[in-house]
C-alpha cells in the first residue's frame, strides 16, 4: 500500500535506486548492517562476533515519522545496535570503501587481511583502492571525512590475521559474488565522472571471468 516502506540493507550504494525503479522510490529507506556473517547455504546464515549494528535513514537526509517509527522498532530488538542517521548516503559510501577495497585486494591476492597488511606490495594496493573509492564518493557529492585511509587501515588492523571478506570467499569458492555491485559500481561511477581508478579497474577486469563463469555466462576449464 501507499504507506509501505522498503529498507535496503544490501551492500553497495545503488541498491535503493534499483529497488526504487521497480517498486517506487517513495517507498525506499536506506539501511546499513555492520556484522560478520557467513552464508552456509540459502536460508542458513551464521552470524559471528558480537551484536550487529543496523543503521537506517531517509535517503534525502530528512527525519520523518516513518523512519523514526522503524528505528524505534529496531531499538527493541535483542542483539541489534540501532542507529538513526540523517546522512545515510555518505554512510553507504563509507561502508563501500571499507568492504570493497578489502574484498577486491583479497580476491585477487587470495590472501587474508593479516598477510595483505604485512606485505608492502599488497598493502600499497589496498591503500590505493581505498583512496580511489573515496575519490569516486567525492565526485558523486559525498566526500568522506578527512583521515578515511587512516581509519580504514585501523579497522583492517583490528581484524583477525586470517580474516577474509564475503566477496573473497565467494570468488575463491567459485560462487556468484557481489563483484558488480561493489567493484563494478566503483568502476562505472568513476567512468561517468572521469575519475581515474586504475587499481580498482584492474581488479574488476581480473575477477570478471571468474564471476561470469559462476553465473553460467562463460564456460572454460583449466
Amino acid at each position: 500500500g501507499p504507506q509501505t516502506i522498503i529498507v535496503t540493507v544490501q551492500n553497495g550504494v545503488d541498491s535503493h535506486l534499483v529497488i526504487g525503479e521497480a517498486l517506487g522510490h517513495e517507498h525506499v529507506i536506506g539501511g546499513i548492517t555492520r556484522l560478520f556473517s557467513t552464508l552456509v547455504e540459502p536460508g542458513h546464515i551464521v552470524h559471528g562476533g558480537a551484536s550487529a549494528q543496523f543503521m537506517v535513514g531517509e535517503l534525502d537526509g530528512s527525519l520523518t515519522p516513518r523512519v523514526q517509527a522503524f528505528y524505534d522498532v529496531l531499538k527493541g530488538a535483542q542483539g541489534i545496535e540501532a542507529v538513526l542517521t540523517t546522512d545515510i548516503q555518505r554512510e553507504l559510501w563509507a561502508k563501500l570503501v571499507m568492504i570493497t577495497a578489502f574484498g577486491g585486494v583479497g580476491s585477487v591476492s587470495r590472501a587474508p587481511m593479516g598477510v595483505i597488511l604485512s606485505h608492502p606490495e599488497t598493502r600499497a594496493l589496498l591503500e590505493a583502492s581505498v583512496m580511489e573509492i573515496a575519490s569516486v564518493a567525492a565526485s558523486r557529492g559525498y566526500p568522506l571525512p578527512e583521515g578515511v585511509l587512516e581509519r580504514t587501515l585501523k579497522f583492517y588492523g583490528g581484524m583477525p590475521y586470517l580474516g577474509t571478506s564475503s566477496l573473497q570467499r565467494d570468488v575463491m569458492a567459485g560462487r556468484r559474488s557481489e563483484l558488480d555491485s561493489l567493484i563494478g559500481t566503483v568502476v562505472r561511477f568513476a567512468r561517468e565522472k572521469n575519475v581515474p581508478v586504475p587499481v580498482n579497474s584492474v581488479i574488476y577486469a581480473a575477477l570478471l571471468p571468474t564471476e561470469l563463469k559462476a553465473r553460467g555466462e562463460l564456460e572454460y576449464s583449466i
